[in-house]
């Protein structure tokens, strides 16, 4: 393959929204893909610095702050074992961020229990701590960073402070 084929395998589980539309976007330089819903263009393009989409309606510069008067919800969201086969407790997660709002952190281990925290951030770098509840444990944890209110976001590191349990699942 020369660095730029590409293959792209798409599967879903679990929870499903229903959108008009869906886009995928992948930088070829980190091979990362991003998902954009309800993304009702057909085209983009950059020009002069200023992106632009294009419909059936018309050509549309993206900028600003907001969707048309809405707020813009981002999130994203991974998943790991943190190195570890064996089951592990949450004590606390730390995220190095900046946000002009609150975010939501959304935490959830393979049986499915799911925790949620506010976190209350500044404008500037700084590093935001929540204690996690004692009674969940998982191999496996997700965690979901997203933006309340569509407030501007830039998260650098999410470290968590785990408990590891003697047995594997």
């Amino acid at each position: 393959m020369s660095k730029f084929d590409f293959s792209l395998n798409v599967e879903a589980e679990g929870h499903v929204e229903c959108w008009d539309r869906l886009c995928l976007s992948m930088s070829l330089r980190r091979l990362a893909v991003s998902q954009y819903g309800n993304y009702n263009f057909d085209g983009l393009v950059e020009m002069n610095g200023v992106y632009l989409a294009f419909s059936k309606d018309g050509i549309y510069a993206l900028e600003g702050d907001d969707d048309d008067g809405e707020p813009i919800q981002a999130l994203f969201e991974f998943m790991t074992d943190m190195g570890s086969e064996r089951q592990k407790r949450l004590r606390s997660c730390y995220l190095g961020c900046e946000a002009d709002g609150n975010l939501r952190l959304v935490l959830q281990n393979d049986e499915g229990n799911v925790r949620e925290y506010t976190l209350a951030c500044k404008p500037t770098q700084h590093s935001v701590r929540t204690a996690v509840g004692r009674s969940g444990r998982g191999r496996y944890w997700t965690f979901t960073v997203e933006n309340v209110d569509g407030c501007y976001f830039c998260v650098d590191t999410v470290d968590a402070v785990v408990t590891v349990m003697r047995r594997k699942p």
